[in-house]
């Protein structure tokens, strides 16, 4: 008996380490960070048994970051998220484990995540996307368009005609005129209100930003500045194994204009669609992500 008990326990611990994930959360924005999936998602992952690490991308307004150098903020945030992997695997070289990550992106952090899966393809063992913003241009129109609503609602139809008179000019890049249309979509105070299902997951994910982790308005505008133009003809695809998932009510990330791009730079993966979910369906669906 005592043996089928050790035989039992050695089978499962095997098949718990074999689970057990080490998994690397890549924050959406830019200008944001990843302190509230540190706080929500990082008790969830350990108690299935992960190891996690929640990147935050370069901010003036933290300690011991360095300044954002304008004409090249894009880049080093890439950067500094190769480097963020790097100290994760030598770390794990360092415990005599192996270095096999499960890379997580929300949003934006597609674009960084497509970068490092190149650059770290022997690291990364599978991917997850959550509101893949890669086709940039259509998700910012989307946030205009949600914004020229919202400010009506608010009281405000001049700065609602004013952002509606310019969307029609806008290109990818980040131009004065696409310049011009954030600033005055942030006029629309209760834009966020648009990311989320559930307004109180909303509320609750927010206080975690706040001081050292508040949104950082000139990271904001540094990265996507110095973001280069999408690559619409990549010349090789990612073959890392990859989960994609959109939000069925998200107004900002459209999965029919977000897919074809998807489809040159991924050779393939498996898109899911969560139902009564937006933008922070990581946060409002936790449980129904592969994670």
């Amino acid at each position: 008996m005592r043996s089928n008990l050790f035989v039992f326990f050695i089978l499962f611990l095997n098949v718990s380490l074999i689970q057990a994930k080490t998994i690397v959360f890549l924050n959406g924005g830019p200008g944001f960070n990843s302190e509230p999936e540190r706080n929500i998602l990082g008790p969830y992952f350990k108690s299935k048994g992960h190891e996690s690490f929640f990147w935050n991308e370069p901010s003036e307004l933290r300690p011991k970051k360095e300044s954002l150098v304008l004409g090249n903020a894009f880049e080093l945030a890439t950067e500094d998220a190769s480097l963020f992997l790097k100290k994760i695997c030598a770390d794990k070289y360092n415990r005599n484990l192996p270095c096999e990550l499960t890379l997580i992106a929300h949003s934006f952090a597609v674009h960084h995540a497509v970068r490092l899966a190149e650059k770290h393809a022997n690291a990364i063992k599978e991917i997850i996307l959550i509101s893949p913003a890669i086709n940039v241009k259509d998700a910012d129109k989307n946030i205009f368009l949600v914004a020229v609503k919202g400010l009506i609602d608010e009281g405000h139809p001049e700065v609602s005609s004013e952002l509606a008179a310019i969307i029609p000019e806008l290109e990818e890049g980040f131009d004065k005129t696409k310049i011009q249309a954030f600033m005055l979509a942030t006029q629309y105070a209760s834009i966020f209100t648009n990311y989320w299902s559930d307004l109180n997951l909303m509320q609750h994910y927010f206080s975690y930003l706040k001081e050292e982790f508040s949104f950082d308005f000139k990271g904001f505008f540094a990265v996507r500045e110095s973001m280069p133009l999408v690559n619409k003809d990549p010349s090789s695809k990612i073959s890392i194994p990859t989960q994609v998932y959109f939000g069925e009510c998200d107004p900002i990330v459209l999965a029919d204009q977000q897919l074809p791009l998807l489809r040159k730079y991924f050779a393939s993966f498996d898109t899911h669609m969560l139902a009564k979910t937006k933008h922070y369906s990581h946060i409002e669906r936790m449980l129904d992500i592969k994670f």
